[in-house]
């Protein structure tokens, strides 16, 4: 019993010590990014440029912002110093920092976009940012966050963050030098609710360095080798048929999606036209609007004896004790606008009055009521 049990104590020591090395290097292959995410902003250094200063923070107790050194920028060796003595301090091994931005050096916009943009919404807000921003999209790294979606009106509102390019390639240059390596570089919200936003990152992921394979890099491709044969075991032909048949069902969806994308565009103009000539008949005064203010500009003496309506036009004849007065009053008309005598003005030699031919433009409103 005495070897049985000395055997065991030695297989389950042998156990735990290839776990803990298995563990070990499955985590130093994990993304920096994805190192961030997992840890959270508990227990990760958040390393805030502030006017030529690096400002070395913890979230601290609470999620209270703790300020564990400042070093100026050009102090290269100081600041490395700081910022080891900085990661000694916590309990995470990991050397995943973020880099937070001051509101300065972050260029901010909110869009609203339709709602068909949310399938490929990255590659829409490229060609968005170089409108809206002041920079070449090529001198630019971005991210955004979707505000709202509103199912009613189909549109999304999009929250959109950029800087430039030389300035987000010189912090991770700085870090760098200092041996960190940056998961994630965004805008200090100074809130203890949600400390940094964005990542400005997602569109400046390096490529990773070519290396020859390592120890790990064996085991886990031996380990991928026993996983693909054991895989041919399985039902191929079910998942395959499965496949087809959402891949039938997904261009089924598209082509409806279509359908009804030519059907709004298609009632979007029916209702555009429709609301033009609404717009149109509202904006111009009615026959009743414009006998009504010509009762009431010309002065009590005056008779017509012909009105007209025509192209845009009113025409007027009649007989008035002093005709050149009529222009006046005409002129000051919110409806009408240059009046002009038509005929020269003659004197009726029956009734002694002016008889007179005036035309003036009818002025439509700049705004219907």
């Amino acid at each position: 019993m005495t070897g049985i049990s000395r055997a065991l104590a030695v297989a389950t020591d042998l156990g735990h010590r290839f776990l803990t090395w298995w563990l070990d290097e499955l985590t130093a292959l994990i993304p920096g990014f994805l190192k961030f995410r997992q840890s959270g902003n508990g227990s990760t250094l958040f390393v805030d440029l502030e006017r030529g200063e690096v400002v070395i923070r913890s979230p601290g107790d609470g999620g209270v912002p703790t300020e564990l050194g400042r070093f100026p920028l050009d102090a290269v060796p100081e600041a490395a110093k700081g910022l080891n003595d900085a990661l000694k301090r916590l309990t995470s091994s990991s050397r995943a920092v973020a880099m937070r931005l001051p509101r300065r050096e972050v260029l901010r916009r909110t869009i609203n976009l339709p709602f068909a943009a949310r399938k490929n919404l990255r590659d829409v807000l490229a060609f968005e940012v170089e409108r809206i921003m002041p920079f070449a999209a090529d001198d630019l790294y971005f991210d955004f966050r979707v505000l709202e979606c509103d199912a009613t009106s189909r549109t999304l509102r999009v929250d959109i963050a950029a800087a430039e390019r030389r300035r987000i390639d010189a912090a991770r240059g700085l870090a760098e030098s200092w041996g960190l390596e940056v998961a994630r570089i965004g805008l200090n919200t100074e809130t203890v609710e949600e400390p940094i936003l964005f990542d400005l990152l997602n569109g400046a992921r390096p490529a990773g360095r070519p290396r020859g394979p390592s120890r790990t890099t064996v085991l886990l491709s031996l380990l991928a080798t026993v996983l693909a044969g054991a895989s041919l075991y399985l039902p191929l032909s079910d998942k395959r048929a499965a496949a087809d048949a959402l891949s039938g069902r997904v261009e089924e969806s598209r082509a409806r999606a279509d359908a009804a994308e030519a059907l709004r565009s298609r009632v979007e103009h029916i209702v555009a036209a429709g609301s033009f000539v609404v717009d149109r008949k509202l904006a111009t005064p009615s026959a009743t609007e414009i006998l009504h203010e010509v009762t009431r500009i010309l002065p009590d003496e005056v008779w017509l004896s012909q009105l007209g309506i025509e192209g845009g036009e009113i025409r007027m004849s009649g007989y008035s004790p002093a005709a050149s007065g009529l222009l006046e009053p005409i002129e000051h008309s919110d409806l009408f606008g240059s009046a002009r005598f038509r005929s020269p003005v003659t004197r009726d030699a029956q009734s002694g009055l002016e008889r007179f031919e005036i035309v003036a433009e009818i002025v439509e409103r700049s705004s219907p009521p």
